[in-house]
Protein backbone atom coordinates (compact mmCIF):
# COMPACT_ATOMS: atom_id res chain seq x y z
CA UNK A 1 0.00 0.00 0.00
CA UNK A 2 1.39 3.42 -0.98
CA UNK A 3 2.20 6.00 1.68
CA UNK A 4 -0.37 8.75 2.22
CA UNK A 5 1.17 12.23 2.35
CA UNK A 6 -0.18 15.06 4.50
CA UNK A 7 0.84 18.71 4.70
CA UNK A 8 1.28 20.41 8.06
CA UNK A 9 0.95 24.06 9.10
CA UNK A 10 2.18 26.00 12.14
CA UNK A 11 -0.53 26.13 14.79
CA UNK A 12 0.10 29.84 15.52
CA UNK A 13 0.78 31.42 12.13
CA UNK A 14 -1.00 28.75 10.01
CA UNK A 15 2.05 28.87 7.70
CA UNK A 16 2.93 25.71 5.76
CA UNK A 17 5.73 23.83 7.54
CA UNK A 18 6.36 20.50 5.83
CA UNK A 19 4.95 17.35 4.32
CA UNK A 20 4.86 14.09 6.22
CA UNK A 21 3.83 10.47 5.79
CA UNK A 22 0.60 9.66 7.64
CA UNK A 23 0.53 6.77 10.06
CA UNK A 24 -1.87 3.90 9.65
CA UNK A 25 -4.62 3.42 12.23
CA UNK A 26 -3.73 0.18 14.05
CA UNK A 27 -7.42 -0.55 14.67
CA UNK A 28 -8.88 -0.36 11.18
CA UNK A 29 -5.90 0.24 8.86
CA UNK A 30 -7.17 3.64 7.78
CA UNK A 31 -5.04 6.77 7.67
CA UNK A 32 -4.50 8.99 10.72
CA UNK A 33 -4.33 12.70 9.86
CA UNK A 34 -2.19 14.62 12.37
CA UNK A 35 -3.48 17.81 13.98
CA UNK A 36 -2.91 20.96 11.90
CA UNK A 37 -2.58 18.91 8.72
CA UNK A 38 -4.45 18.37 5.48
CA UNK A 39 -4.26 16.05 2.50
CA UNK A 40 -4.50 19.08 0.18
CA UNK A 41 -1.13 19.83 -1.43
CA UNK A 42 0.01 23.46 -1.00
CA UNK A 43 0.99 25.63 -3.97
CA UNK A 44 4.65 26.24 -4.74
CA UNK A 45 6.37 28.80 -2.54
CA UNK A 46 7.12 32.16 -4.17
CA UNK A 47 9.78 34.67 -3.17
CA UNK A 48 8.41 37.17 -0.62
CA UNK A 49 5.27 35.12 -0.02
CA UNK A 50 4.03 32.71 2.64
CA UNK A 51 1.69 29.78 2.16
CA UNK A 52 -1.03 29.88 4.84
CA UNK A 53 -3.93 27.53 5.68
CA UNK A 54 -7.23 29.42 5.85
CA UNK A 55 -10.53 27.65 6.50
CA UNK A 56 -10.21 24.76 4.06
CA UNK A 57 -7.58 25.83 1.55
CA UNK A 58 -4.04 27.16 1.13
CA UNK A 59 -3.67 30.87 0.35
CA UNK A 60 -0.61 32.84 -0.64
CA UNK A 61 0.06 35.97 1.42
CA UNK A 62 2.71 38.66 1.36
CA UNK A 63 5.56 37.96 3.77
CA UNK A 64 7.47 41.02 4.91
CA UNK A 65 8.79 39.51 8.15
CA UNK A 66 12.17 40.96 9.10
CA UNK A 67 11.67 44.12 7.03
CA UNK A 68 11.22 47.57 8.56
CA UNK A 69 8.07 49.66 8.30
CA UNK A 70 6.71 52.87 9.81
CA UNK A 71 3.50 52.35 11.79
CA UNK A 72 2.66 56.06 12.04
CA UNK A 73 4.57 56.46 15.29
CA UNK A 74 7.62 54.19 15.29
CA UNK A 75 9.85 52.27 12.94
CA UNK A 76 9.18 48.60 13.62
CA UNK A 77 10.44 45.23 12.41
CA UNK A 78 7.58 43.30 10.82
CA UNK A 79 6.91 40.01 12.63
CA UNK A 80 3.63 38.89 11.01
CA UNK A 81 2.45 37.40 7.72
CA UNK A 82 0.23 39.43 5.42
CA UNK A 83 -0.24 42.96 4.15
CA UNK A 84 0.68 45.99 6.21
CA UNK A 85 -2.15 47.30 8.39
CA UNK A 86 -3.82 50.59 7.42
CA UNK A 87 -1.60 53.55 8.27
CA UNK A 88 1.64 51.57 7.98
CA UNK A 89 4.18 52.28 5.27
CA UNK A 90 7.51 51.08 3.95
CA UNK A 91 8.46 54.73 3.46
CA UNK A 92 10.37 55.58 6.58
CA UNK A 93 10.24 59.14 7.93
CA UNK A 94 13.21 61.32 7.11
CA UNK A 95 15.33 62.73 9.86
Amino acid sequence: MADTICYTWDRHTKEYKHQDVCQRDPLDGGVLLPMNSTFKKPPLREEGKAIVWESDDWVIKNDYRGESAFNGRDIVSINFIGDLPDGWSFELPKG
